[in-house]
């Protein structure tokens, strides 16, 4: 397992996942119940938000994936992200805790992607990435916000994702 990661404490609650459609040369090769199928088989709660069409000169087309991980041992989770990536034939997948902003790549090539998670290629919308948000936006979590994605609730004790 090749993994490249910004940290080791981004372990337990919601992630967002990029990953691609193409498998090698053969393009929307990956569609969305694929996806969803591989991180269950994991017993990963997971749910394609979208697909975002390929960037003339730029990334492939990529799903957007929302991730929940139950689990607290941050290298079983690497190692269910890496067998994710393995069975939809990505080099890598590219995830992203935002509550602790925190990236890493994950997969049987991550260290061929420049060995470091890059926010200017982790896709958010149509256009739109990781990057070019305001800082604001991707500072970081207040104590509040580290204790409600463990928990999975908002202030108020209501469920952030149904599943």
């Amino acid at each position: 397992m090749n993994v490249i990661t910004t940290s080791k404490q981004a372990s337990k609650g919601f992630f967002l996942a990029n990953v691609g459609t193409s498998v090698g040369a053969i393009k929307n090769a990956v569609n969305r119940t694929q996806v969803e199928h591989a991180f269950a088989l994991l017993g990963l709660n997971a749910h394609v938000l979208t697909t975002f069409p390929e960037i003339v000169g730029g990334s492939e087309e990529t799903h957007l994936v929302s991730v929940y991980n139950r689990a607290t041992d941050h290298d079983l989770f690497l190692r269910y992200i890496n067998e994710v990536s393995r069975s939809l034939g990505q080099d890598c997948i590219a995830i992203w805790h935002p509550v602790l902003n925190e990236g890493f790549l994950v997969g049987p090539r991550a260290s061929a992607f420049g060995g470091i998670f890059n926010a200017e290629y982790f896709q958010i919308e149509a256009g739109v990435t990781l990057a070019s948000l305001p800082e604001a936006f991707v500072a970081g979590p207040t104590a509040s916000a580290t204790a409600n994605d463990e928990r999975g609730t908002d202030d108020n004790g209501e469920p952030l994702c149904s599943v």
